[in-house]
């Protein structure tokens, strides 16, 4: 055998087994990566579903704290649209508003406070807020309420701000919603079936089984 095919019997074979020294390198390179992105995707998951429970919980924390803000303000009320007067008693005003216009016999003694709270609108005399000793005394009110049609007042709950969002949007939702109103700090709505339907602080209305108002089902 010539020195040339040594040569190249010898090249060869080196090359062949660098060849095959690569290649157990590259596929050990590969299963280490594979182990290190199978690890990593395990701790992502891990991660997530920690993350969707923290989400839960704070969720959870703040619908319970958004009740119990809320509970506390069930003895009130919102008056809107009482003239603004000077050196003014918001009490003596809102008892006669009560005996006057709703026929109550609801008078200051009844009432733990009464007294103006800031709005955005300059326009509008600031609304009165109320909060009656007993929880009777506001529902009789609220039961009442309809009869100050065309005065220019209104009465509405003391809702938070949480709440307050929430009711303005039930009640623009209007593919959904037929009707939306507030009861004892709780905001119900009414979709296009007739079927009346509590709303929850969290949960949004699309999650909700309520059948949307097509174009041609309009009256």
């Amino acid at each position: 055998m010539s020195e040339t095919n040594i040569v190249e019997r010898v090249t060869k074979e080196i090359e062949s087994k660098l060849d095959t020294f690569f290649d157990n390198i590259k596929d050990k390179i590969r299963e280490e990566i594979k182990d290190v992105l199978e690890g990593v995707m395990k701790r992502l998951h891990g991660l997530e579903t920690r993350v969707d429970v923290l989400d839960k919980e704070n969720l959870e924390l703040k619908r319970k704290l958004v009740s119990l803000e809320q509970y506390g303000r069930r003895p009130n009320i919102r008056i809107f649209g009482v003239k603004e007067e000077p050196r003014e008693d918001c009490k003596a005003q809102v008892a006669k508003i009560l005996q006057t216009k709703l026929n109550l016999d609801i008078n200051e003694e009844d009432m733990d406070a009464a007294h103006r709270v800031p709005q955005r609108a300059k326009d509008r005399p600031k609304p009165i807020i109320v909060r009656f000793f007993k929880r009777e005394s506001k529902e009789k009110v609220m039961r009442s309420r309809k009869n100050l049609k065309n005065s220019g007042i209104s009465i509405a709950e003391d809702l938070c701000a949480e709440m307050l969002h929430l009711y303005n949007r039930i009640k623009s939702d209007t593919l959904r919603v037929q009707d939306a109103w507030v009861w004892r700090g709780e905001v119900f709505f009414k979709d296009h079936r007739g079927t009346v339907h509590k709303a929850q602080y969290g949960k949004p209305i699309q999650d909700m089984d309520i059948p949307i108002m097509r174009y041609r089902d309009k009256p």
